[in-house]
């Protein structure tokens, strides 16, 4: 060796051993602080990903997208050189000397090449993910059984980089899920002592090439009334106690181990039984919340009826059983019957068991009436019996087989229900009105040879223009202004929004004013002949033709429906004909709707009329300024930008309230408090980890950063993150929240911060919107601090959501971290700007100063 590179090795081993020295009496440190030859960006380069992630996040993620397990290594960001390569080190699990032991030439590795060495290793990179999640502690237990690691590393080493980080070991004894009073069951069903960590471990692994891990994991993650529930505990007495976890493990053990090469990239499936234990919701008591009764939910799956008086007869399902109805088969059957139980859990609650022909009757609509089911949801109902009338009526339309007569049926009956829906959505409708109007609707007779008076025409001039010109205050010899006043929520019971000041102009927020404009400049540039001249044809008592009538009704109907998504009269979704002209209902008439395009295919919009904003929310997004051509090609891809946008089409000013925005505002300044006040060692670690919702890699990459990267936490926490962090128990924050069709239907939800590998193995499009919701935050944050209204939010975030497309650098299609990033640091001059771009022919509208009039 020459004499500088035996220098360089004192000076390396020498900081090594200052990250890690310990007194005597002190147990040796487990976590390391490796240097880089060359600078952080080798291990950059070594991953072809982008220079500039902080030390703590840079190996992981390098480890993880340079040998994915599931396709994680596929649609990285394109890598990017700097001049100057940053110095520094990056965390590492166990000692040097064991991570070269597992590498070819190991011995040979100097410890600053070491980390760029573990990146090109793929069973080294998946074991370092793996041990990435463990603390000291637990890595102290596992570090005396070395030779046990190696062998795992050889054969499983994707195993433990996917189930891992969530083993646990504490007081030389394994943190099981259920806690000690389920270690006898554990230790029977694994058949290894949980006193015995290495050899536990070991057998966990093992067993079904990884499918007890994924149990062990998915038990992990959950909370502590779950997981009892879940493992059926107190046992019962002349039971077996690890009969409920047997029962889980058939399930887990049924499936495919997507963890494993072979596979296909991101082919988990969207519902399984991990994700059914995570979203079951449980009664006060710890029980499963009603709907419970195991005769419902056999009658639910297999489209079958039950009585009241069997569902009061019948245990209650237990969590295996139902996993096994939820976990197995079909992955379009596992999404349905996960989607049936979180339905009837959110919206009946124990009515379906009071009702339960009637609820089963709305859970089987979810089958083939899916988008009339969910908007139904969004009117406010909770009614089984409701839901039940309206499933029947709309079945009628299912009966035409022709095209041209299915079109017809659907055009009338959903083009009528898009505008009760859009109304109810502005608030000119509650829902016992709603609910009224939907229950005479679906009493019309389909297109036939019918009186004028009966069919859909007479239902639209005689019951739907009445009762919503009354709401709006609007003449009803006008049905076309009627429909757009209440489509944009110009409501007569709405109170005038008080007046503020905004940089020394008087202002209002009128969401539904500007909405009010844009429709009618929208219906101006359809050209289609208005409704009032159709209303006026159809009853010319010369008019014989009662199917061209009830047709032309539906088209004017649909016509209106597509006018609330198509964003600008003056944007890109008008420039050529129509979009309305061209919607196609087959092949599934109430499937939520979805863009089509293709070679020969011109591009249009198939499946339902409601829920038209999950396709076209894009078409309602501005970017501040358009002209402006981005530095770098954007990373985000069509189907993530696509996804992402549906926040835009859910969000409603209606939703979010001044009050809610403070609060969340507040939150947010507590825990960026709580956070700056943490220290290397500090007490509150734990609890801070728990209340972000931080999964095992993070929270250790925040005990690291604390102690060697400190200046990383001022981003480290998203600010949802922060929000539960100010605010454990949460508020009323679902106006600014995310959306997840299969469990909120065509609402949004902000739920406590979730880790961010809960949706491991799933395609990273939903599950990366289902995650992100910095951007409704920061809107609300930064509107609390001027003193804006909250109704300002929707557009608002309108406004930047393009800009994020643009701008955000995600390492890969899962990377969430990059779009809170992205949120969080936008410097308030930005928002400011966008709040500017609101006045005029956005919500917020000049206004004479208080004791003032025009």
């Amino acid at each position: 060796m020459s004499r500088g590179n035996f220098l360089s090795s004192c000076l390396l081993g020498a900081a090594l051993l200052g990250s890690a020295f310990v007194s005597a009496d002190e147990p040796a440190r487990q976590w390391h602080a490796l240097p880089v030859a060359g600078g952080l960006d080798e291990i950059a380069r070594a991953a072809k990903l982008e220079s500039g992630l902080p030390a703590w996040r840079l190996l992981y993620e390098a480890c993880r997208r340079r040998h994915g397990l599931w396709g994680e290594d596929a649609g990285s960001a394109p890598a990017e050189s700097e001049s100057a390569s940053r110095e520094g080190s990056v965390p590492l699990p166990l000692a040097p000397s064991f991570w070269r032991s597992l590498l070819r030439e190991g011995a040979a590795i100097e410890d600053d090449k070491l980390a760029v060495a573990i990146v090109g290793d793929r069973r080294a990179a998946l074991f370092y993910r793996g041990l990435a999640g463990l603390d000291e502690e637990t890595l102290a237990a596992l570090a005396t059984d070395l030779d046990g690691l190696r062998r795992l590393e050889r054969r499983y080493a994707d195993v433990v980089g996917a189930f891992g980080p969530r083993f646990a070991v504490r007081g030389g004894v394994v943190v099981v899920p259920g806690g000690p009073e389920a270690e006898a069951v554990w230790q029977a069903f694994v058949g290894e002592s949980p006193r015995a960590p290495p050899r536990f471990l070991s057998r966990l692994v093992e067993k079904g090439e990884g499918r007890l891990a994924f149990l062990y994991d998915s038990l992990a993650r959950l909370d502590q009334p779950r997981q009892r529930l879940a493992l059926g505990l107190p046992s019962a007495p002349g039971t077996d106690p690890a009969d409920p976890l047997r029962g889980l493990y058939k399930v887990f053990a049924a499936d495919a181990a997507w963890w494993r090469a072979g596979h296909g990239a991101f082919a988990r499936p969207d519902a399984d039984a991990a994700r059914l234990l995570r979203e079951l919701r449980l009664a006060e008591d710890g029980s499963l919340a009603p709907p419970a009764s195991r005769a419902f939910w056999a009658a639910a799956f297999d489209v079958k009826t039950t009585t009241p008086e069997e569902v009061r007869a019948s245990p209650r399902a237990d969590v295996a059983w139902l996993a096994s109805r939820i976990g197995s088969g079909d992955p379009a059957w596992r999404r349905l019957r996960l989607e049936q139980l979180a339905f009837a859990q959110r919206v009946f609650g124990a009515s379906a068991e009071a009702q339960p022909k009637e609820a089963l009757q709305a859970l089987e609509g979810l089958v083939d009436l899916r988008a009339l089911v969910l908007a139904l949801e969004r009117l406010g109902s909770t009614d089984p019996a409701f839901y039940a009338a309206a499933v029947t009526g709309a079945r009628g339309a299912l009966v035409f087989q022709v095209s041209d007569d299915l079109s017809r049926a659907h055009a009338g009956l959903q083009g009528a229900l898009g505008v009760i829906d859009r109304a109810r959505f502005g608030g000119v409708l509650d829902t016992a009105a709603a609910e009224s109007l939907v229950r005479s609707l679906v009493q019309v007779p389909l297109p036939a040879v019918v009186p004028w008076e009966r069919g859909i025409g007479g239902w639209v001039a005689q019951t739907l223009v009445p009762t919503l010109a009354k709401a709006v205050g609007a003449d009803a010899a006008d049905p076309d202004q009627v429909l757009l006043r209440a489509m944009a929520g110009v409501s007569l019971e709405r109170p005038a929004s008080p007046v503020f000041d905004w940089e020394g102009l008087w202002y209002r927020a009128q969401p539904e004013r500007a909405e009010l404009r844009r429709l009618e400049g929208v219906r101006r540039r359809q050209t289609r002949t208005s409704l009032r001249d159709v209303l006026r044809d159809c009853q010319d008592p010369a008019e014989k033709e009662r199917h061209a009538c009830a047709w032309a009704v539906g088209e004017a109907l649909t016509s209106f429906v597509y006018a609330a998504q198509l964003g600008e009269p003056d944007g890109p979704a008008l420039r050529g004909e129509d979009p309305a002209r061209r919607h196609a209902f087959l092949p599934n008439p109430w499937a939520l709707p979805s863009e089509v395009s293709g070679p020969g295919v011109p591009w249009h919009v198939q499946g339902s009329l409601l829920g038209l904003e999950t396709a076209l929310a894009r078409l309602s997004l501005h970017r501040l300024d358009a002209d402006a051509m981005p530095d770098r090609a954007p990373v985000l891809d069509a189907a993530q930008r696509r996804r992402l946008s549906v926040f835009a089409g859910l969000a409603s000013p209606l939703d979010v309230h001044d009050a809610d925005q403070q609060a969340l505002a507040e939150a947010v300044a507590a825990g960026r408090r709580r956070a700056q006040a943490l220290a290397p060692g500090s007490a509150d670690l734990a609890a801070v980890a728990r209340d972000a919702g931080l999964d095992p890699w993070r929270a250790r990459g925040l005990e690291w950063l604390l102690e060697h990267e400190k200046p990383a936490l001022a981003g480290f926490f998203s600010l949802g993150e922060l929000a539960y962090l100010g605010a454990p128990a949460g508020g009323r924050w679902d106006g600014w929240g995310a959306s997840d069709a299969t469990l909120t239907g065509l609402r949004l939800r902000l739920t406590p911060p979730r880790p961010l590998d809960e949706s491991s193995g799933r395609r990273p499009e939903p599950a990366l919107a289902e995650g992100f919701v910095g951007l409704g935050v920061r809107a609300a944050v930064h509107l609390a601090q001027r003193g804006l209204p909250a109704s300002l939010a929707p557009a608002l975030v309108s406004r930047l959501l393009p800009d994020l497309f643009v701008e955000a650098r995600p390492v890969a299609p899962d990377d969430r971290l990059a779009l809170d990033a992205w949120a969080r640091d936008q410097p308030a001059e930005r928002l400011d700007d966008a709040v500017a771009a609101l006045v005029g022919r956005g919500p917020l509208q000049p206004a004479p100063a208080p004791g003032r009039t025009r």
